[in-house]
């Protein structure tokens, strides 16, 4: 069994544009196949705070809103791997 979890807040200073926010939980297990070959399985669940431009088309360029605000709730990580151990 393992877990983990995750944080990341904004950097203006470094990345302008990235202005989002991560807070994070994953769970995984590792399950032991023979000497050489290990199956791992992780999930995990997070929210992600962002924000966005609105266009009314891809060509335009022209901005209907600017800097609005967005919540995800919900799974953010799931991963199958098959590990081979030297």
């Amino acid at each position: 069994h393992r877990s983990g979890q995750s944080f990341a807040a904004p950097r203006p200073e470094v990345d302008p544009v990235d202005s989002g926010s991560r807070l994070g939980v994953a769970y995984g297990y590792t399950w032991i196949i023979n000497r050489h070959w290990n199956f791992e399985a992780e999930i995990g669940l997070g929210w992600i705070y962002t924000r966005y431009d609105i266009y009314p088309c891809t060509h335009c360029g022209t901005k209907i809103a600017t800097n609005r605000p967005h919540n995800y709730v919900g799974p953010t990580k799931a991963a199958l791997n098959l590990v081979y151990v030297f």
